[in-house]
């Protein structure tokens, strides 16, 4: 006999927090966050220091485009992302998967 094993249901995720520092606001995206971040240059060692493998797919050009960062407001289960906010402006993105 082959024991079956029942997972139980994922727990909610708690709506997106706002968290507050001394410079910067985590907050949920806008969409004036997306003009923000297309004024901004990539500088590729910078992203490197972030652990993304973002450079392999990358194509030379030193902007983010309206469709990337269309993109990344996508969540999926277990995802949180927050806009990073500086003196009012979109500045960068940061986020939170939870793994079961």
């Amino acid at each position: 006999m082959t024991a079956v094993r029942i997972m139980p249901d994922p727990l909610p995720f708690a709506p997106l927090p706002v968290l507050r520092g001394d410079r910067v606001l985590l907050r949920g995206p806008r969409d004036s966050d997306i003009e923000d971040r297309l004024r901004h240059p990539i500088d590729p060692e910078e992203e490197d220091g972030y652990g993304s493998a973002w450079r392999r797919e990358w194509d030379g050009r030193r902007y983010h485009t309206r469709e990337h960062l269309a993109a990344a407001r996508r969540l999926e289960p277990g995802e949180y992302r927050w806009a990073v906010e500086h003196d009012g402006r979109c500045i960068g993105s940061a986020g939170l998967r939870v793994d079961a």
